[in-house]
């Protein structure tokens, strides 16, 4: 069986690219049922967060990252096939919701 390691190139230098592979990431986890704030409240409730770790890979173009066009940085995460399809709803899973 292959690893993610077979596909993707670890990050090992200072310089990100599109596609490296990051390990570990702290990543931070809203809760789904979250309301937005209000923006004419003055001071805001704080949003509650938690902290996760995941492996994830640059999906911005390398370009854009090296010459600073963005302010941001794309990121998707990275599951093995089996941790991928124990998320993932079936078919069946869908009909019974029906």
């Amino acid at each position: 069986m292959s690893s993610v390691e077979d596909w993707w190139e670890k990050a090992t230098d200072d310089e990100l690219r599109q596609g490296a592979y990051l390990t570990d990431c702290w990543v931070p986890i809203v809760r789904d049922d979250l309301e937005p704030p209000n923006p004419a409240e003055a001071d805001p409730e704080p949003i509650p967060v938690r902290l996760d770790s995941a492996d994830l890979i640059i999906v911005t173009q390398s370009c854009d990252l090296a010459t600073q066009k963005v302010s941001q940085v794309v990121l998707a995460n990275v599951w093995s096939l089996p941790a991928f399809c124990a998320r993932t709803p079936t078919k069946a899973d869908n009909k019974a919701k029906d």
